[in-house]
């Protein structure tokens, strides 16, 4: 069982949480609803110890969960998150394989009897045996999001987490996605706890649902006690009929107050359609007029468009600069990992600001990475550095790359190279990072 003690979180000065009290109960499928930005997935981030705790406490068979390391609790509970990432050419096989990352060793080139027999019940599980050998980029939605719950199978634990597992999908993914679920949890006996948006859906597939608002638990309970119209009012502010069909709740997704308005709009339209033909005409007297106008204002449009479009290959350029810059960055700051002789985090830092500035998909994938975690979590909560520990990473920087330089004097391409990383680091401390007293 998993217990949830006064559990409060924020984002900076952005409350998400308050003071939750919850429980897990085992063998059951529990799914959290609530609308956009009510902490849901923050929720879902802490029990799965991708957040940190602030205040309060989560309890795993009565141990907190901060006491146990990651190994051992990656062995307890498994997660799959709303956007998952993989090379495209990486087969489905690899990437199930990943899943046996806590039980494997540094020293461990290839994996042992035990880790190839969870492997390939995860893929018998998922029904992806037949597909092993393809490359995740050729797989559909519903194959691909199967694959990612197969690797979380393969860490062979009690416990299964799901963000938002059938967004993204069509209809028919989101059915066998969901009856996969509903298989794991009979068959396997895996405690499932997620995060869903359809009400339908969670009523249908649930033991129990959990709704949370504003950082706060409305109820938890049995679907058929917890969901109705009222409750549903409180959840999303809309009075929604809530009725069942052939034993199955069903919340119908219509506004009652907007539907009422509806009718009151179609009753004006008849009477406007019964206007003499005199309106008529002058209606189409003033459409031609504004037609006319229109097309200046679109002429005005076009010929702004061009004026912008002038001026985009030097953003362009810059953005890809930035790119490149970043890319180097993170190389290096990727082999410091290995080598703890290269300064890791301040290489890290110029990949981070270097792809905020060239690309939005880039910079959302970077700080999804462990590195990024790991290295620069704490220091973008900060939001800035002492002008001590700028001083003391420009200086460790400068040498060590000034030793590189000297290594690589015969190769301009190098020097040039290291040249760019080293003004990409000045201009990133000295103008980019803010300065703390």
């Amino acid at each position: 069982m998993i217990q949830i003690e006064n559990l409060s979180f924020s984002y900076g000065t952005q409350q998400v949480l308050q003071g939750v009290f919850a429980e897990i109960e085992d063998g059951k499928i529990t799914t959290i609803l609530g609308a956009n930005g009510s902490g849901k997935s923050t929720l879902l981030n802490l029990l799965s110890k991708n957040l940190k705790q602030q205040e309060g406490n989560i309890l795993l068979y009565g141990e907190p969960i901060a006491d146990i390391s990651i190994k051992e609790f990656a062995k307890k509970v498994a997660m799959v998150h709303q956007k998952n990432n993989a090379p495209d050419d990486l087969t489905v096989e690899k990437l199930v394989g990943y899943g046996r990352l806590p039980y494997t060793s540094i020293l461990q080139s290839s994996l042992d009897a035990e880790s190839e027999k969870q492997v390939n019940r995860a893929l018998e599980l998922t029904d992806l045996t037949a597909l092993k050998e393809r490359a995740i980029g050729t797989l559909s939605g519903g194959q691909r999001q199967r694959a990612f719950i197969a690797m979380a199978l393969a860490q062979n634990t009690k416990y299964l987490f799901l963000d938002e597992p059938t967004t993204f999908l069509d209809v028919k993914y989101q059915v066998d996605i969901l009856q996969l679920v509903q298989k794991l949890n009979k068959e396997e006996g895996i405690t499932i706890l997620m995060v869903l948006h359809d009400i339908n859906q969670a009523a249908a597939y649930s033991h129990q649902v959990m709704g949370l608002k504003d950082g706060v638990v409305l109820f938890k309970g049995e679907p058929k006690e917890v969901i109705h119209q009222e409750s549903i009012y409180q959840l999303y502010g809309r009075k929604l009929p809530v009725f069942e069909v052939e034993g199955n709740l069903c919340v119908l997704a219509i506004d009652q107050e907007v539907a009422v308005e509806n009718e009151m709009d179609t009753t004006k339209d008849i009477y406007i359609e019964e206007t003499d033909t005199k309106t008529k005409e002058k209606t189409e007297e003033q459409t031609k007029e504004e037609t006319k106008e229109e097309t200046k204002e679109e002429a005005e449009e076009i010929q702004l468009f061009a004026a912008e479009a002038t001026s985009k290959p030097i953003g362009r350029i810059m953005r890809i600069v930035f790119m490149i810059v970043g890319i180097l960055a993170l190389a290096l700051g990727s082999v410091g990992v290995i080598l703890p002789m290269l300064p890791t985090t301040p290489f890290l830092i110029v990949a981070a600001i270097c792809f905020a500035k060239s690309s939005e998909k880039l910079n959302a994938w970077f700080k999804g990475t462990k590195l990024y975690k790991d290295n620069l979590e704490s220091f973008a909560k900060k939001e800035g550095m002492t002008i001590a520990t700028k001083r003391r990473i420009l200086c460790s920087v400068t040498v060590l790359l000034g030793v590189a330089a000297f290594f690589m004097r015969g190769t301009i391409h190098g020097l040039i190279a290291l040249l760019v990383v080293w003004i990409a680091h000045i201009i990133g401390f000295g103008f980019c990072v803010k300065t703390k007293k």
